[in-house]
């Protein structure tokens, strides 16, 4: 009678038949526990701006959107760092940044409108507003926002 294992199982077993895809199996094996470890560390506002790329010659590359993503990663790479030693990940692992342009660009910019009900309540709150700061900005608000959408 036949046993019957999971996809998983035999995808592990073909993998370490062979000494390359062994070696693949490791280090995606890596990227993965180091991954966690990432979103551990670094802010979600830069995690949408970055992504991590391959193990090479023991050199974790990361890769950004921008030069300020960049900057901000520089500066958390010692915490990266003793993070992985911690976790018992390659301490001499170096962190690259590299700025690779287009690689992910933020969401497109939505244009919206004042309804007319609103833009009827601002223009009477201007209107009752004494002069100053406030309703010279709501003036401008209004003068935006009779503007015809492109």
């Amino acid at each position: 009678m036949r046993k019957f294992t999971s996809g998983a199982q035999q995808l592990a077993r073909f993998l370490d038949t062979d000494d390359s895809l062994n070696t693949l199996l490791c280090q995606v094996s890596a990227i993965q526990r180091i991954e966690r470890i990432w979103q551990g560390i670094v802010p979600a506002p830069l995690l949408s701006g970055t992504h991590l790329g391959q193990i090479r010659a023991g050199v974790l590359h990361v890769y950004c959107s921008n030069a300020a993503t960049a900057g901000k990663l520089r500066q958390l790479v010692p915490k990266l760092v003793q993070a992985l030693a911690t976790e018992h990940i390659c301490v001499e692992l170096v962190v690259k940044v590299r700025i690779v342009s287009g690689v992910m660009r933020p969401p497109p910019t939505i244009q919206r409108s004042l309804s007319t009900t609103a833009l009827k309540e601002l223009t009477g709150l201007h209107a009752d507003l004494p002069e100053g700061t406030l309703k010279h900005a709501l003036e401008d608000l209004l003068k935006h926002a009779a503007k015809p959408a492109h």
